[in-house]
């Protein structure tokens, strides 16, 4: 930590704040600066809005840009596009920073996502117009000079400038004024006894140091086996070959594309062991890229032999990382970690440097995450509150849970703005995301809704773990609720209440549409693949310094873009049982839903994630505008079932009113050279789950087949006897793709694909029926009636003088 002791260091470094200004978790970290960060706007559109010709631009970044402009009400030479990449949705996100003068303001971010030239969701912390109002603005030109800057920084941080040369920026205080900065980063040495990086800002005028910002997430870890619960070292390590994903890295990983090593060094990590010196060690291969080492639980973690298995598990699991969420999204153009990026997309240079049993700290491990292109650290370190001394990086879900840090900071605000969860709500969800990672990872097939996770066991010696609860489903045994929040102003202690959210929801995921082993395989639509692709979609939507309320949206709004909302009371359901329903806000709990979600779950049936040409599309009537935070109001709109001889009609779609609110891989690459790892987890299948669900069947009706209905549905460690998990994927009611005979069979709703030529017999043998809905067209004649009578009263009285009117007065 950074603790500023001197009464010089600490006048230069406090800023006048107002009540409204939210301290950030730097406070935590040692450094008393009061960061001021504007409440961010989230709107989401369902569906999406359509632009109309006047902000559509010729691309959808440039659509993005008008819109924007438009919302905040300030020239789209005023907003700078800082990352813009397509998803693997489908949705292109363009992240903007607001400019004055022509440099950036360091704590204004906006953020929409787009898709189609439709607009999918929106969020900024930029000041509208209206808020800009005609502040303060320092003028463009340094008092003093960068020189003078970095001393004041290095005196009242400790630290020392990092190689990254300093550029001038504004930052927005508490009072609206907005001052000329000088932009850096200071670090701690190799050799120092904590890690600490800090992104400051010092006023160009009086040397002040204004804003500080933390790129380290120090944490209480999880400490359970790779996609298994227990502790991890106490069982058998077990001997991994070619584990590297080709998608995700295609040379293997001990190759860069430059030089192919013979330790623990690759494209994605350099995991290595520091002794007090700073000098660096490795672990060697053992053999022809074999790294065959061992463990022995009863000495201590610094045994030699304990150390280099040490090295060779970082690696293994921080590989295993990069890999697994490269098929969910976290790649190379949305920030993920690599030296070399092969498909020429992000930027490269920044493999994570792993310094395991790192020297300056204890009981502890810590991760941080500067902008896209320079490389995050990752330091682990030993825990010697038991005996004998146990290592964290032993324990797989520790190195899981920093590598999350990673992960939520690049994708929150894009890959250059990793300073988007700063605050304390948005700092303790960042906790929380890595906890889920993690219990995401350990859960098998034969957990259900009644298995408990307790996290920090080994390390802690201790059963009940490190965390106040388990993470588990039970409101007696997990009290945690959202107004929990209210009394809390630590960091890990918001993760426990997110992370316990998550772990409804994934139930809920899971108990609808079933759990698959296969976890790299992110193309099925088993829960637990939903619950992760919902994880990374989520944080790529969601504004800068997002609220619980706001993350809720995006994972919401996630769901209907990837699955067609096809989960969408599922997650409802998970997050109200915690009281995030749906009129949650400041810290009050409401247990509320949709009245669309009021029943239960659907049943078991695959959703598809993408419509055909020849689907329909279900029918959404938005019902209000678009306000902050609030949540999809999207009403049913129920059509009569066809008769007997009427063609179901696809729905259109109308342009929605906006509403606010991996196992391992089988295949072997044949080109790698073989290396063997072994690191600690438990056995994994080497072959891919066979898939137990029906596919959505494409086969022409029969005669006899019931009529297809075109209605459109409204958008920790516990011992327990395994249940069986539901192989099928539960029916969505949300997709309007699929509906229900009358014997209660699920039958995929594809009639606008029906060949024309075998209803000809159906539709000729009920010729009496095809004539009895005539006379229906005709009743409502009747009814017309009315309509002509009344015209016949009002001109009835206008010939009539034989009735003179009162005289008026």
């Amino acid at each position: 930590m950074v603790k500023i002791t001197s009464t010089v260091a600490l006048a230069a470094a406090i800023l006048a704040s107002t009540a409204t200004a939210a301290p950030s978790p730097a406070y935590d970290k040692g450094i008393s600066i009061p960061a001021f960060h504007r409440k961010p706007t989230f709107n989401t559109y369902g569906k999406g809005l359509a632009q109309p010709k006047g902000l559509k631009g010729s691309n959808d970044k440039e659509t993005a840009l008008r819109f924007l402009s438009k919302q905040v009400g300030i020239p789209t030479a005023e907003l700078e596009v800082t990352d813009d990449y397509t998803g693997s949705n489908g949705i292109r996100h363009v992240y903007f920073k607001r400019t004055i003068n022509g440099l950036k303001v360091t704590n204004q971010v906006a953020n929409v996502s787009i898709k189609n030239g439709s607009i999918i969701t929106f969020g900024s912390t930029i000041a509208t117009a209206k808020q800009f109002g005609k502040p303060q603005i320092d003028a463009p030109k340094p008092a003093i000079t960068k020189e003078a800057a970095i001393k004041a920084a290095e005196t009242a941080t400790g630290l020392k400038v990092n190689q990254v040369a300093p550029f001038n920026r504004y930052v927005e205080t508490a009072e609206g004024k907005y001052e000329f900065a000088w932009t850096f980063q200071v670090k701690s040495a190799p050799d120092a006894k904590k890690l600490q990086w800090y992104q400051v800002d010092v006023s160009a005028k009086s040397g002040k140091l204004i804003k500080a910002t933390s790129w380290v997430q120090d944490a209480s870890y999880s400490v359970v086996n790779f996609r298994a619960t227990g502790p991890s070292p106490e069982k058998d390590l077990i001997t991994v070959t070619d584990p590297a994903d080709k998608t995700a890295s295609p040379k293997g990983w001990h190759d860069d594309g430059k030089t192919q090593y013979k330790e623990t060094i690759g494209n994605n990590a350099n995991v290595y062991m520091s002794d007090d010196s700073g000098r660096q060690t490795t672990a060697k291969a053992t053999g022809d890229n074999d790294y065959l080492v061992k463990f022995d639980v009863n000495k201590d973690a610094n045994d030699a032999q304990n150390s280099i298995a040490s090295i060779v598990n970082n690696f293994y699991i921080t590989n295993e990382m990069h890999d697994l969420f490269y098929h969910y999204g976290f790649d190379e153009k949305a920030g993920n970690f690599q030296t070399t990026n092969f498909n020429g997309e992000g930027k490269g240079g920044d493999a994570v440097q792993v310094s395991s049993q790192d020297p300056g700290g204890a009981n502890n491990a810590n991760f941080a995450t500067p902008p896209d292109g320079q490389e995050p650290q990752m330091n682990m370190y030993v825990f010697d509150t038991t005996s004998p001394i146990r290592d964290g990086g032993l324990d797989n879900d520790v190195p899981i849970h920093e590598y999350g840090h990673g992960i939520s900071n690049r994708l929150t605000g894009g890959p250059s703005n990793v300073n988007c969860l700063d605050e304390t709500e948005s700092g303790g969800m960042g906790e929380g995301w890595s906890d889920v990672l993690a219990i995401f990872v350990q859960r098998k097939a034969d957990h259900t809704r009644e298995t408990d996770l307790v996290m920090g066991a080994w390390v802690a010696n201790d059963p009940k773990g490190i965390r106040s609860v388990p993470y588990s489903t039970s409101l007696e045994r997990n009290p945690l609720m959202y107004s929990s929040i209210a009394k809390m102003n630590e960091v890990h202690n918001i993760g426990e209440v997110w992370a316990t959210m998550w772990n409804e929801v994934y139930w809920n995921l899971v108990d609808q549409a079933g759990f698959s082993d296969d976890i790299f395989n992110a193309a099925q639509q088993k829960g637990n693949i939903v619950a992760f692709q919902l994880l990374i979609d989520g944080l790529a939507l969601q504004p800068c310094n997002p609220t619980l309320v706001s993350a809720r949206d995006a994972i919401l709004q996630a769901d209907e873009v990837r699955y067609k909302g096809a989960h969408k009371c599922a997650i409802w359901k998970g997050f109200a049982k915690r009281g995030l329903g749906v009129k949650a806000a400041d810290h009050n709990d409401d247990q509320s839903v949709p009245a669309e979600c009021e029943g239960d779950l659907p049943s078991p049936t695959e959703v598809p994630t993408e419509p055909t040409a020849t689907e329909p599309v279900p029918t959404v009537v938005p019902t209000v505008a678009p306000t902050e935070t609030a949540t999809e109001t999207e009403a049913p709109v129920p059509t009569e079932v066809p008769t007997e001889t009427e063609a179901p009609v696809p729905t259109e779609v109308p342009t929605e009113t906006p509403t606010e609110t991996e196992g391992f891989p089988t295949e072997i690459p044949t080109e790698l050279p073989t290396e063997t790892l072994v690191a600690v987890a438990t056995e994994v299948p080497t072959e891919v789950p066979t898939e137990t669900e029906a596919p959505v069947s494409s086969d022409v009706p029969t005669e006899t087949e019931a009529p297809i209905s075109t209605a459109v549905p409204s958008a920790t460690t516990t011992d327990v006897v395994p249940t069986e998990i539901p192989t099928e994927v539960p029916s969505a009611t949300t997709t309007g793709i699929a509906t229900t005979t009358s014997a209660g069979e699920e039958v995929p709703t594809r009639a606008p694909t029906y060949p024309t030529r075998k209803p000809k017999k159906p539709t000729r043998k009920p010729k009496k029926p095809t004539r009895k809905p005539k006379k229906p067209t005709r009743k409502p004649k009747k009814p017309t009636k009315p309509t002509r009578r009344p015209r016949k009263t009002v001109k009835t009285p206008a010939p009539a003088p034989r009735y003179p009117a009162p005289p008026s007065y």
